[in-house]
């Protein structure tokens, strides 16, 4: 499975979605939708990085280079 490719693009997406965030009312209805988002990006970010790992495949770097 390519990890490291999956990752930049979960990666990517969750650092836009947190860029949305940083712009809007953290109470509002929007905040209240992509919050949830987050976290789940979030966590699946880091299920792969367990998963190259348990594979003994090259491990995503946290925050890669742009």
């Amino acid at each position: 499975m390519p990890y490291q490719r999956l990752a930049r693009f979960v990666l990517d997406e969750w650092r836009a979605l947190e860029r949305r965030l940083a712009v809007i009312d953290p109470g509002s209805d929007e905040a209240a939708i992509l919050i949830p988002e987050s976290v789940a990006l979030r966590e699946e970010y880091q299920h792969l990085i367990v998963q190259a790992a348990a594979h003994h495949r090259p491990v995503p770097a946290p925050f890669p280079e742009d």
